[in-house]
């Protein structure tokens, strides 16, 4: 009898939940490609990560994000629209380029099934910053 053992991709880590849809702002040059929650089991936190395209002539140093948590039907879970602010100061993004970033968030006790993300404020290289509101997705 000859039998496999699937491996997992990521061990330690159980997926919560991932973005469902990705908005886009074109006035914005960096992109948010994919956001993914989950539990890193060694560390017993969770994590929130975003994968990110730089679309513009500059390198972005540092991000502000507004996200909320989607239910299974699609409404946003926890009161004021259910945004929280994360900001992501520790990053490098050159032109052209996609990078990862993550962070340490604290997740409401509901289930979440999936994560709207939004860019609050960029940070460039050169230290200046610019901004954007949630309304304009």
């Amino acid at each position: 009898m000859n039998t496999k053992q699937q491996k997992n991709r990521h061990p330690g880590r159980v997926f919560l939940a991932k973005s469902k849809n990705r908005p886009y702002l074109a006035a914005c040059p960096l992109h948010i490609v994919n956001a993914e929650f989950f539990l890193d089991l060694k560390l017993q936190k969770k994590v929130m990560k975003l994968r990110m395209q730089n679309r513009g002539r500059e390198a972005v140093a540092g991000m502000v994000i507004y996200a909320r948590y989607l239910d299974r039907d699609g409404n946003v879970i926890g009161a004021d629209n259910g945004y929280i602010v994360l900001n992501f100061s520790n990053i490098y993004c050159a032109p052209g380029e996609t990078t990862l970033g993550s962070k340490t968030v604290v997740l409401p006790y509901q289930d979440i099934c999936g994560i709207e993300a939004y860019i609050g404020s960029l940070t460039y290289a050169s230290g200046k910053t610019q901004e954007f509101s949630v309304e304009d997705y």
